[in-house]
């Protein structure tokens, strides 16, 4: 009972929460790069509220790990994400984060390479919008903020990076977490039976999360708290 009161309350605490209690801007560090290793952007969310604000950190522009915080585009024609897609356990604590009342959070987004098909549409101006949907809790209903996009003109550089290099996709395996790892085959579905390692990284570049090749196409990151496939 004491639960399902709890569960009511920060219900009742999201339910209350509107657009306009957060703030989003996003500018680029250099609107003109010669490469697309250099494309930098800093996003700073912010609470102008009187009260803390409890908002998922992963999928959106406070997230700068390889999941997709951008829909890139140039001209009329979108451009094809290729970094990691995940799916989350919206009871995770640790998937979330608080902004203080009257406080902001500024994230740095580096290393966007590899996680869009820049080479396909050749040098010139990118158009960078950012995903400012912030889910406040399990079952509640997310706060849509509304933010400019920002353009970076890339005039060198566009060739296509690899997410994980190919020397670390056939290396072999040394990972001991195999238990995490099946975990995840189960939530989603994956017949044992058609798994190869092709790879074991324990320190990728998402804090945090451990990172698996599953055959080349396919990408595992496990934690006790979130799976992803890609």
């Amino acid at each position: 009972m004491f639960r399902f009161g709890v569960l009511l309350s920060f219900t009742a605490v999201a339910l209350a929460l509107s657009s306009g209690d957060l703030r989003v801007s996003l500018k680029p560090v250099s609107s003109s790069v010669n490469s697309i290793d250099d494309i930098v952007l800093t996003a700073v969310v912010s609470n102008p509220t009187d009260q803390d604000i409890r908002v998922i950190a992963k999928n959106n522009v406070l997230d700068n790990s390889a999941t997709s915080s951008f829909a890139v585009s140039k001209g009329e024609d979108g451009v094809l994400f290729t970094g990691v897609r995940t799916t989350l356990d919206l009871s995770a604590d640790a998937l979330y984060v608080t902004i203080p009342a009257g406080s902001s959070i500024a994230v740095n987004h580096t290393r966007l390479g590899p996680l869009f098909d820049f080479q396909t549409h050749g040098t010139g101006k990118f158009k960078f919008a950012p995903k400012t949907v912030f889910q406040t809790g399990y079952n509640a209903d997310p706060l849509h903020v509304d933010t400019d996009a920002v353009e970076v003109s890339v005039t060198h550089d566009v060739a296509k990076r690899e997410l994980i290099p190919l020397e670390r996709r056939l290396s072999t395996p040394t990972c001991s977490e195999q238990g995490d790892v099946l975990r995840a085959f189960s939530l989603h579905k994956i017949p044992r039976s058609v798994i190869t390692y092709a790879n074991c990284c324990k320190s990728w570049e998402c804090p945090g999360l451990q990172a698996w090749i599953l055959k080349p196409e396919i990408l595992i990151l496990a934690s006790t708290s979130i799976y992803a496939i890609h």
